[in-house]
């Protein structure tokens, strides 16, 4: 690849970056409740960053159950599914520990719950998984997580780096 390509790439993946949170900065502000914003948000992943089944889940800390919030490419049975303790699977453990995860290919990883079964029936080698805390303050709230197809590891980390 040349430069021209090399910088091309770079440009459309900056573009990208920057329509994404376009959209969502024009989300935020259309309504301070955070249950109409949470949506938009999970289908603008969507629609820029060619991330599939998002979802926001968050922490009771009273119970300590961490389950979906909100959530894109869900059925409704999928989304009450969505329900972990700390540490458990990535997402119980992106949430005790306050570190993202990314998961290339969700068959090579063994704590990958699926519990949502969303994925039933779905190329497992084809999917790649990225969760990222959601933190207020100094505590971590919940997670932020959407699947998408492989798109190989400098992607990923790109990804990762924006939803954080």
């Amino acid at each position: 690849m040349d430069r021209r390509e090399d910088s091309s790439i770079t440009a459309t993946g900056e573009m990208r970056e920057l329509s994404f949170l376009f959209e969502i900065s024009q989300a935020l502000s259309r309504s301070l409740n955070i249950s109409e914003v949470l949506e938009p948000v999970l289908a603008a992943m969507e629609k820029h960053l060619g991330m599939v089944r998002g979802t926001i889940t968050l922490l009771n800390r009273a119970t300590g159950e961490i389950r979906i919030e909100a959530a894109h490419g869900l059925s409704e049975n999928q989304r009450h599914r969505g329900r972990y303790s700390l540490g458990e699977g990535i997402t119980g453990r992106v949430v005790q520990t306050g570190r993202p995860a990314v998961i290339p290919k969700i068959s090579e990883e063994p704590t990958f719950l699926d519990r949502t079964g969303a994925r039933d029936g779905l190329d497992k080698d084809a999917i790649s998984f990225l969760c990222v805390p959601i933190i207020l303050g100094n505590e971590v709230i919940g997670a932020l997580s959407a699947d998408r197809p492989f798109p190989g590891n400098d992607e990923l980390k790109r990804d990762v780096h924006l939803l954080t």
